[in-house]
């Protein structure tokens, strides 16, 4: 098997056809499949996969999940199910653009040292229904752009299986907390394997209000940058630190001030403030001057 394409889905009925067809119609020369990750969706998701699996036999491989998994545990079990050398990722709200697969294809087969090449989205608006004027995707091939900004999007990404499957037992995903499965992968990419970037507009990004990067709720949100935060410190340099605690506290107040949240705005800068770290850094001594006067005012009260 040449590419084994991943999919995972839940609730996404509106779309999924769409997603499932812009991969099918593909022009390509080399063997696919296609493995659907299904989180119990409740509406008729697999109604419309099945319905496809019968129309198109041979390319569609199922996992029906009897429980909801989450993102993360439904991800790498499809990912598991892969025989592709290549694995191409797409969400079960975007689509490719003809010519995608080859292209990725072709790249990756001439360029042997290269782990992973991704391309450029368009993005379209679902709550206003119609394409955006800008594009996302930009070149990341080096950690230390990756570590700071994620520049790259995951229905673009084809990477080699055996690298995934490395990660995998090197890093152990799954055990985490992170609410992300694909960028901490392309970080560890990074530190293992050559990245390229195709500057090319490759697939169609589907922005959507309750997806969980655009979640319109102030604690899913802040949950959201707290395990970016955390995937980032979990591989960066001990020189980095600092910058991206600062970087993280400077979304954190972006966040809070969008939302109109005083009480959270307010302590986080009265914890971010210089005066309040020099007291809480005063406390040790003031326990011990406490300490040191007790004890005066105890020989002096035994005289």
């Amino acid at each position: 098997m040449d590419v084994s394409v991943v999919i995972i889905t839940y609730n996404q009925e509106n779309y999924i056809r769409e997603t499932l067809m812009s991969i099918i119609k593909q022009d390509i020369d080399f063997s696919m499949e296609i493995i659907i990750g299904d989180d119990c969706s409740k509406d008729h998701t697999r109604d419309i996969i099945n319905s496809i699996d019968q129309k198109y036999p041979g390319y569609i491989k199922k996992i029906f999940n009897k429980k909801n998994l989450g993102v993360i545990k439904n991800y790498f079990n499809a990912v598991r199910m892969a025989q592709g050398r290549y694995i191409m990722v797409c969400g079960g709200d975007d689509y490719w653009l003809m010519g995608k697969m080859k292209t990725q294809y072709d790249f990756m087969e001439s360029h042997q040292d290269i782990g992973m090449c991704y391309g450029k989205v368009k993005v379209f608006d679902d709550y206003l229904s119609k394409m955006r004027k800008h594009t996302i995707g930009s070149s990341r091939e080096k950690r230390e752009d990756l570590i700071f900004s994620n520049g790259i999007p995951a229905c673009t990404s084809c990477f080699k299986r055996s690298l995934i499957e490395e990660y995998i037992n090197d890093i152990n995903p799954e055990a985490k907390d992170w609410l992300m499965e694909d960028y901490p992968f392309w970080i560890w990419l990074s530190n293992h394997t050559k990245l390229a970037f195709i500057d090319q507009e490759l697939a169609v990004y589907r922005y959507i209000k309750n997806s969980l990067s655009h979640q319109d709720s102030l604690d899913k949100l802040e949950r959201f940058e707290n395990s970016i935060y955390e995937i980032q410190s979990f591989y960066s340099y001990q020189e980095e630190k600092e910058k991206l605690r600062k970087q993280h506290i400077s979304r954190l107040f972006n966040l809070y001030n969008r939302y109109g949240n005083r009480k959270k705005y307010q302590l986080l800068a009265i914890k971010e403030s210089d005066l309040c770290n020099k007291i809480i850094g005063y406390i040790p001594l003031l326990f011990k001057i406490r300490q040191l006067l007790l004890i005066s005012m105890i020989k002096c009260h035994e005289r």
